[in-house]
């Protein structure tokens, strides 16, 4: 059976995650993948270089980044889950450890571990 791991950091840099502030709107979501910078670039060289399946999502469960070993994983390409909700796009995950391992990472910031 596979062994996932999340973690969540809060020091992961802006541009991964949309941002919500008190009495503003939000900001324009961007996607990692649409990198505009070359803090971005290099991160997105880094995550490449990830041969395990790799991806990420935002606070409110969309998909930001997905690696090419995911979308074989998944059987969707990033690009046709990038600004989804995991949630929506893999219900069956709901109502599972999966799910439920998940919310807690991050309702608690912290790592969880399971199979």
């Amino acid at each position: 059976m596979a062994h996932s791991q999340v973690i969540f950091d809060p020091k992961i840099p802006q541009p991964l995650a949309a941002t919500r502030r008190p009495g503003r709107k939000r900001k324009p979501f961007r996607y990692l993948s649409s990198a505009e910078n070359s803090h971005d670039r290099r991160l997105i060289t880094m995550l490449e270089s990830i041969s395990d399946a790799f991806y990420m999502l935002d606070r409110d469960w969309r998909f930001i980044y997905v690696n090419k070993n995911a979308e074989l994983i998944l059987q969707r390409s990033g690009n046709e889950l990038l600004g989804k909700v995991i949630w929506d796009e893999f219900d069956a995950a709901l109502g599972t450890v999966f799910e439920s391992e998940y919310r807690r990472a991050l309702a608690e910031n912290c790592p969880v571990s399971f199979e």
